[in-house]
């Protein structure tokens, strides 16, 4: 048995050229949505340009082999951030590791661009504080785009 809104689609041809249209607009707001280059992949389509994707520095901590130079590294660090547009999503909070080997600690920091994280971690005053880092303790560190 056929809903009102079949017997209408099988019926009203407008009907159906409304339903393929909102389909088709659908999947054109999906691929702007999804980042492709227009409104459906190869379309021509005009798009707005996109504002950048917020990025994310993880910095995991593995092992601690110097105690005081991860305190300097800390000091610094924190002044480093000084003018950056940044939100600590994370500062060594509780942790389960679910996956792959144990860690001290992590940290999670959100940037307002993949560019603005980058400047800040090769700007003068993270490449001092960082050295401290190096000497301090066993990090992988990570830069992410995300959404």
């Amino acid at each position: 048995m056929r809903s009102a809104i079949g017997k209408r689609l099988a019926t009203d041809r407008w009907s159906r050229w409304s339903l393929i249209a909102g389909i088709a607009l659908s999947t054109a707001l999906a691929g702007i949505a999804g980042g492709l280059p227009g409104a459906l992949a190869g379309g021509t389509a005009a798009v707005r340009p996109e504002s950048p994707r917020p990025a994310y520095v993880i910095f995991i901590r593995e092992r601690t082999r110097d105690a005081a130079e991860l305190k300097t590294y800390s000091t610094k660090a924190a002044a480093s951030l000084e003018g950056h547009p940044v939100t600590m999503l994370a500062v060594y909070g509780r942790q389960e590791v679910l996956e792959g080997p144990e860690t001290e600690g992590v940290v999670i920091v959100r940037f307002p661009s993949f560019a603005a994280a980058k400047a800040w971690y090769d700007g003068p005053a993270y490449r001092a504080a960082r050295e401290h880092r190096f000497q301090g303790a066993d990090y992988r560190a990570l830069l992410v785009e995300g959404r």
